[in-house]
């Protein structure tokens, strides 16, 4: 809504207005509409941000109990001032002092309207003010965007969001879709808030703008995917920089901005860090992809019961990480120290369990993450035996086996791939897993019925063990 402040109707040198009360700061109230009545009892006709212009043709307001009735009704109502029509021929020529002394007591601003001006001209000097705050708005959206856009093609990114920051008197930045902040700048609050927030929406459907816990700050997506995010946090400033549609519409232009400018931006596929088949140097050239620059002491986790495509697409936008899927529901994540405490964040705000954790360093990281997620050491002679099985016969008998497991639940997959690599189904399993013997054994049994297997029998389990290496070893190989 376009704001006209009551100070501006007051001060129309054209109206000539008396103004008898005006208490302290009520000059910056907004006005929403100037309207005529005499209807007495008139707080149940009021909306709230009123002028309302009367000539007492049905109150005595020179009675004191009227008048301070009528004053109270029109405080309670909302309206913001109360104007008296003065004149030969109407009720009163001069403003009564018992309507003055009742608008003191209420707190409400009183003028008098003298009889040159006509209550239509008072209503047509409000509708002047509002044309030209809309007109100014406009310059100012107009003036907003070009400004924006000329910033984005030229100084760059952050002399853009230094702009739109001045121009709406709030904290603005944008982070990347990891919750990492790439310009501009808000408060340490402000920044863990807006970063948790940019995390949870990737594993949410919901769409648009992500309102916060944090009081005034909202996150606006930079693209459908999106590439990043455009948090704003209002700072209490003057209301009438913009209205709240004309905002909406300097942000949103902002954030389609900022997609063009950060096209072609996305995460390179540095998969080849955790793949045991690709020779070391190629695994470090692809490392250092990620803008890391240490291989020593590094971290690698494993995270289960994740949506792992979501997890790898985050990770993918830290500097110094990359990830590798086991599958659909496990990922691993070899990260430097600066990466380390933003993987365990995304983790956190994922609900995702660390399995493993463990200090590698960048020629053993591939090989630990493969033994993770086949079960057994890969530089075992069983990983030696299967290592030397045709790929496509490999896949091919992975999956026959596990081809009826794409229905299964993570939950599911996770109990498997613990008995599997333990070779039991018993209480180590729930031990290691935390959870009760009864709910592995279901889950066991759930999947022995998709599979058409007994899982208890120590056979089956091995089968079901060697398909799930060769099923990550078709995996690796093809990225």
């Amino acid at each position: 809504m376009l704001v006209v402040v009551l100070g501006e109707l007051l001060d129309s040198q054209a109206l000539s207005l008396e103004v008898h009360c005006e208490p302290a700061g009520a000059r910056t109230q907004s006005v929403r509409i100037v309207h005529a009545s005499e209807v007495p009892s008139i707080d149940s006709w009021l909306r709230g941000g009123e002028v309302l212009l009367t000539v007492g043709a049905l109150v005595d307001l020179a009675d004191p109990a009227a008048s301070a009735d009528y004053a109270a009704r029109v405080r309670a109502g909302g309206a913001v001032a109360l104007g008296i029509g003065l004149g030969e021929g109407l009720p009163h020529s001069e403003v009564p002092p018992t309507i003055v002394a009742a608008a003191k007591k209420e707190g409400l601003v009183l003028f008098g309207v003298p009889q040159r001006t006509a209550f239509v001209d008072v209503v047509d000097a409000f509708t002047s003010l509002r044309e030209a705050e809309y007109a100014r708005e406009l310059h100012a959206v107009a003036s907003a965007q070009r400004s924006i856009a000329g910033l984005l093609a030229g100084p760059g990114m952050e002399r853009a969001i230094e702009s739109l920051r001045s121009r709406l008197g709030a904290e603005v930045a944008v982070l990347n879709p990891a919750g990492v902040v790439i310009a501009g700048g808000l408060t340490a609050a402000a920044v863990a808030e807006a970063a948790a927030t940019a995390v949870r929406a990737a594993f949410s459907a919901s769409a648009g703008p992500q309102e916060t816990g944090l009081s005034g700050l909202v996150l606006y997506p930079v693209g459908s995917a999106p590439l990043a995010w455009l948090a704003v946090r209002d700072a209490g400033s003057d209301p009438r920089s913009f209205s709240p549609r004309a905002r909406s519409l300097v942000l949103t232009t902002t954030a389609a901005l900022l997609h063009i400018s950060l096209s072609g931006t996305e995460p390179q596929d540095v998969s080849a860090v955790l793949n045991p088949h690709v020779s070391l140097p190629e695994r470090r050239a692809a490392w250092h992809l990620t803008g890391a620059e240490e291989e020593g002491e590094l971290r690698l986790v494993c995270l289960e019961r994740v949506p792992a495509d979501r997890v790898l697409w985050l990770v993918g936008w830290l500097a110094g990480a990359a990830g590798v899927a086991g599958d659909s529901a496990t990922a691993a994540v070899l990260c430097g120290p600066r990466a380390y405490p933003q993987v365990l964040r995304i983790a956190r705000l994922a609900s995702a369990e660390v399995r493993e954790d463990a200090e590698v360093d960048l020629e053993s990281a591939a090989h630990t993450a493969a033994g993770w997620f086949g079960g057994a050491d890969p530089q075992s002679e069983l990983a030696g035996l299967l290592g030397s099985v045709d790929p496509t016969a490999a896949a091919r008998f992975a999956d026959r086996v596990l081809g009826p497991l794409a229905k299964a639940p993570p939950a599911w997959m996770v109990t498997l791939r613990a008995a599997a690599r333990q070779g039991q189904t018993g209480e180590p399993v729930a031990a290691e897993l935390g959870l009760h013997r009864h709910t592995v054994r279901a889950h066991l049994k759930n999947l022995g019925d998709l599979l058409g297997r007994d899982l208890r029998d120590p056979e089956q389990l091995r089968l079901v063990h060697v398909a799930l290496q060769l099923r990550e070893r078709s995996l690796t190989d093809r990225m």
